[in-house]
């Protein structure tokens, strides 16, 4: 047993001399190991993704190299797994003299699986490593893109131009399409803000934006995308580009928490409740937000409501109070007026 114990740590003391070197050794950020003081400890910050989704439109994501040396220098990027020869890594990363934080630009090649998550493991040379540093010596991670599917058409109505402007909300119909990953399942449709018409379906809903002006319509064409956790129900929406510019800029909207706050208690996350047609995606007042080239701000006038088909808009408050009034435009913003209690 005692030689065994023996073999074991000379094991041990090799793999550790071998990581960076032995000439010059000082301590490290061990107090009991050295570490060569020529070792650049290169490796993957952990601040890194290691759960990546991407869009089939746009397969590229970013990983951050950090190393302690500040020399200009480049090192070999190791790939010790690439799941059905999916992903494009580069050879290499480059640093500049100062530079001790690098992106580099991984992309999954066209023809990938889609829907499922695809394994990759990078690393470095043994003699870039340094085993007492915080970051990710292999970095381990998956990398999913979307599969959208139709789903259907849905309803939206929201307090979001009227963050800004003094206009009356209006229900707008929406395409939307549906995926389904690991930890999540995402809506998302065409802004319906970008568009100019005054079109209404059956229900009365807009088929456009109706206050729009041709001259006020960008043209971006994003579609926002509005993420459901699988574990709690809370929903998030992507930043997006609504495709207006009312003199201030391109809008965008999106959630304030993760975006422009960490404060969840002053500016929650929307909530998913589902219904046997499909439910329907609540962001309370000040979860979401609008913002042009003079700054964000809190959509804090009200609810916005996302109804996941024609059923599930029939049945809110917000539907039957147009029925009442007879489609009435004066109707306040925001969807459902129980809403605000489904925080």
């Amino acid at each position: 047993m005692k030689i065994n114990k023996f073999f074991l740590s000379l094991a041990g003391a090799t793999m550790l001399l071998a990581s960076c070197g032995v000439e010059d050794l000082e301590l490290g950020n061990s107090t009991t190991a050295p570490v060569s003081s020529s070792c650049p400890s290169v490796e993957f910050a952990t601040s890194n993704n290691t759960a990546v989704e991407v869009d089939p439109t746009d397969t590229q994501f970013n990983l951050t190299v950090v190393r302690k040396d500040s020399a200009a220098a480049e090192y070999d990027i190791k790939v010790v797994e690439n799941e059905d020869n999916a992903f494009e890594v580069p050879a290499k990363v480059t640093f500049a003299e100062g530079e001790t934080s690098k992106d580099i630009a991984v992309s999954i090649k066209d023809g990938a699986k889609q829907g499922e998550p695809l394994a990759l493991e990078l690393t470095f040379d043994d003699s870039l490593l340094n085993p007492y540093t915080v970051g990710y010596k292999v970095l381990s991670l998956t990398a999913t893109i979307i599969k959208w599917e139709t789903y259907g058409k849905g309803y939206w109505v929201g307090n979001i131009i009227n963050t800004f402007y003094g206009v009356q909300s209006l229900p707008l119909a929406v395409d939307i399409e549906k995926a389904v990953t690991a930890t999540s399942t995402k809506y998302r449709f065409a802004s319906p803000y970008g568009k100019v018409g005054e079109e209404q379906d059956e229900l009365g809903a807009f088929l456009a934006y109706p206050y729009n002006e041709a001259g006020n319509v960008t043209g971006s064409n994003e579609k926002v995308v509005i993420s459901v956790n699988k574990q709690d129900n809370s929903a998030s929406m992507a930043v997006t580009a609504i495709g207006v510019d009312y003199g201030a800029g391109e809008m965008y909207m999106g959630s304030v928490y993760g975006n422009l706050s960490t404060n969840i208690a002053s500016y929650p996350l929307g909530v998913f409740t589902a219904s046997e047609k499909g439910g329907k995606i609540v962001f309370a007042a000040n979860s979401l937000f609008l913002q042009d080239n003079e700054g964000p701000a809190p959509c804090s006038a009200g609810a916005s409501t996302l109804y996941l088909s024609a059923d599930d808009y029939k049945a809110s408050d917000f539907y039957k109070e147009q029925q009442t009034e007879g489609g009435d435009e004066g109707t306040e913003e925001g969807g459902d007026s129980d809403a605000g209690s489904e925080e």
